[in-house]
Order: structure tokens, then sequence, then C-alpha cells
């Protein structure tokens, strides 16, 4: 009697598993895992750049100087550093050059100077619109003080020598060990003093008076 051999069984395939079948629910507190994001591809250099929109561009700057409703000032002066010059307080502030053409507070206390220039005097315009000219003669402050000095020199010698012609009328004797008298010393002492005067006056005194600056505010 021959044996029938029957095939070896084979294990039974496992089920599909949920998370793997197609339109399978997920089991019960099992989390799905996130989806796996690709990086962004960063731009070309050959890419126009994006528009600005209107929230972000900025702002435009606002001038922070107000305009100020007063005559325009037109100046005209015999030295270019001169500078109109505006009084604030205890200090004074250049407003501008020649020929200006900008209009000033018509409010305001005015002086011409600048430098090394010799400051007219304070004067105020003489209307609160239109056109104000203004013609500045302008001095120098070096030739102020060289023309005051030699001036106050002067004066001086005119004192000594004044002083010495009238002590010569009351003195006698000898200067010293020599035969000179004292009063033809003391005249001739007065003399070049008198003579010294009249040459520091005549160069001090001009120049005193050429460095003075004037304003003439019309």
């Amino acid at each position: 009697m021959s044996a029938v051999i029957f095939p070896a069984s084979q294990p039974p395939a496992p089920p599909p598993s949920p998370a793997t079948s197609p339109g399978a629910s997920p089991p019960a507190g099992h989390t799905p895992a996130a989806p796996v994001t690709p990086p962004p591809t960063p731009p070309s250099a050959e890419d126009p750049p994006a528009a600005s929109s209107p929230e972000s561009a900025p702002a435009p700057r606002r001038s922070g100087s107000v305009p100020v409703a007063g005559p325009t000032v037109r100046l005209v002066t015999n030295n270019s550093r001169a500078r109109l010059q505006q009084q604030f307080q205890l200090r004074w502030t250049d407003v501008c050059a020649a020929p200006c053409g900008i209009a000033v507070n018509p409010a305001g206390t005015y002086r011409l100077g600048g430098g090394s220039l010799r400051a007219t005097n304070p004067f105020s315009l003489p209307r609160s619109s239109g056109t104000v000219f203004i013609d500045g003669k302008m001095g120098s402050n070096v030739k102020h003080w060289v023309g005051l000095g030699l001036t106050i020199a002067a004066g001086v010698n005119v004192l000594s020598g004044t002083g010495n012609l009238i002590a010569a009328r009351y003195v006698t004797g000898k200067w010293g060990t020599t035969d000179l008298s004292k009063r033809d010393v003391l005249t001739a002492s007065g003399i070049i003093n008198l003579a010294l005067a009249a040459i520091l006056a005549g160069i001090g005194i001009p120049m005193l008076v050429g460095s003075a600056s004037s304003a003439d505010v019309r």
C-alpha cells in the first residue's frame, strides 16, 4: 500500500496593516506621522525682487524747518565775508551771506558781522513784508584795535610832552653832570613827545575811523 504525501502547509499571510490598507481608518490612539516638508528653494540671482507694498514703504521725512513769513532781504556788502546775523538771547547767529534773498523774521534784531570783521550796530527791519535792502560797509577788527592803540599812545605822548614843557618853565640848573640846563632838556623832550604824538595820531585815528562798520537799511 503506497503512502500519500501531502504538501507542507504554509503559514497564513498576515493581515494587512491598518496604516497601509487603502481606505482604512487609523486605529484609536494612533498618531499619524507628520508629513515631511521639503526645504525651500533659495531664490535665484536672476529672479526680480519682490515689489514692496505701500504699507511697507517708509514714510517720507518731514523737514524740520518752518517757513518764515516776513520780508525778503537783499544784502550788498564791500566784503564777501560779511554775514547778516540775528540776535538770539545772548548770542548772534549767522542768517545768510550776500546776496541773501531769503525771508526773515520781521520782529528780530539784526546786525552785519562775521569773522574778523567789525560788527555794525544792531538794527531792526523797516517793514514786515516786501523786500528790504541792506547796504553794508564793513571794517576790520584788527585795524580797529591797532588804530585804538596808536591813538591811546598819541594821547600819552601829548600829556607827557605838555607836562615837560610846563615843567621847563620852572626848573633851573644843569642836567646831571652835563652842561645842558634842565630847562633845555625838558623843552626838547616836550617837543619830541608832541611830535611823536602827532605822528601816532596821524596813523591811528584814520585806522580807527576807517575800521568802523555801518549798515544802510531801507
